[in-house]
């Protein structure tokens, strides 16, 4: 059974691993995300550099069928399941209840979920998608080493010593979290149903005005206000058909929905790994060449489904030194903590999400 401290810890941890920005162009044309197959994936090399140097995320399809299984258990009975004990409930910005259940990762703790009222099926599901996440960083992590090639490598104080991506995904295999995310809109009462979304030329409208007032109010609409992860690379399932991730677009800066195929989108089932690029690579660590983090919110309609997300994101271990000079040999877990630390030219915006997220 996790204790309540260190779960609530893991917690920090994960609002901790990003970068807040602020902003909000909405783009006409939806550009495609890259879609590769896992048995593609090493052979793949000039899309994948293309996919992490242009825009921060590619998805990978050909993914094994009880993935697709496991996932859809998971979404049914968790979130008629899951207790208080679990996890921990939050009002987000726009009036959405997310529940978060976190854990570090197999390695470190082998036990997720065990002490719910949730029937074993689930327990199972959960540790099958535990392992195939596993499975797919370190394939990821081989594909991105044969692009990417560290400026410098990085070293502990314990004596450790990072020079690859697959580096990282093993010495960090203690520090990775694990986490899934509930969404869910309360329909019983009026006040939670804040997010209508209008249609594209009152949108338009709307940003116009905003821009002419000189400041924005997404971090007020969005259900998670547009940010970086600090982490190396994020492993995100989305529910088939999902439209709820939005993601700033390397090429026209404008905000565009990452849209999951539905069930019956072919042999997948619709099922994707999103891989989203954090900022540990680029602004910690400093490769060559240099990839883009990705930007990215969600923004929840007006639904009565809940919305289940897993996320495996990989992360150094914390008593890891940045090599950039600038950055004075700041470990791991100075430079996450130090993206909470409240700024005297922060907009009401921005100083509103750090209090969330902190």
């Amino acid at each position: 059974m996790m204790a309540t401290t260190n779960h609530h810890s893991l917690l920090l941890g994960v609002c901790c691993c990003c970068f807040l920005l602020i902003g909000r162009v909405i783009a006409d044309d939806v550009p495609q995300v890259l879609d590769i197959s896992v048995s593609d994936l090493g052979a793949s090399i000039d899309r994948v550099q293309e996919a992490i140097t242009t825009q921060g995320v590619f998805t990978l399809t050909g993914l094994p069928t009880p993935l697709t299984t496991a996932y859809h258990t998971l979404a049914y009975n968790l979130p008629r399941c899951g207790t208080e004990k679990d996890g921990r409930t939050e009002r987000l910005g726009d009036g959405t209840l997310r529940t978060t259940y976190a854990q570090k990762s197999m390695h470190a703790s082998p036990r997720f979920l065990q002490s719910s009222g949730c029937p074993s099926g689930v327990t199972d599901a959960v540790n099958y998608i535990r392992s195939e996440l596993e499975y797919l960083g370190v394939e990821v992590a081989r594909a991105l080493d044969k692009v990417l090639t560290f400026d410098s490598h990085t070293v502990s104080l314990g004596g450790g010593d990072v020079g690859s991506v697959e580096d990282i995904i093993t010495q960090g295999e203690n520090s990775h979290l694990d986490h899934i995310h509930v969404y869910t809109k309360d329909l019983s009462d009026p006040e939670d149903i804040v997010v209508q979304w209008e249609e594209k030329e009152a949108q338009q409208q709307q940003q116009q005005q905003e821009e002419e007032d000189g400041h924005t109010n997404g971090v007020y609409d969005d259900t998670l206000t547009l940010h970086t992860d600090q982490g190396v690379f994020l492993l995100l399932i989305l529910s088939p058909g999902d439209s709820n991730f939005y993601y700033e677009d390397g090429t026209s800066s404008k905000q565009v929905p990452l849209n999951i195929p539905s069930s019956a989108g072919g042999g997948d089932g619709g099922m994707r790994v999103v891989v989203l690029m954090g900022n540990t690579l680029k602004s910690f660590i400093g490769t060559t060449p240099s990839v883009r983090p990705l930007p990215h919110a969600v923004r929840m309609g007006v639904t009565s489904t809940p919305r289940l997300v897993f996320g495996r994101m990989f992360l150094l271990p914390a008593a890891f030194k940045s090599p950039i000079p600038a950055l004075k040999s700041m470990t791991f877990k100075q430079w996450t903590q130090a993206a909470l630390i409240p700024r005297d030219d922060d907009s009401e915006e921005i100083a509103f999400a750090r209090r969330r997220l902190g």
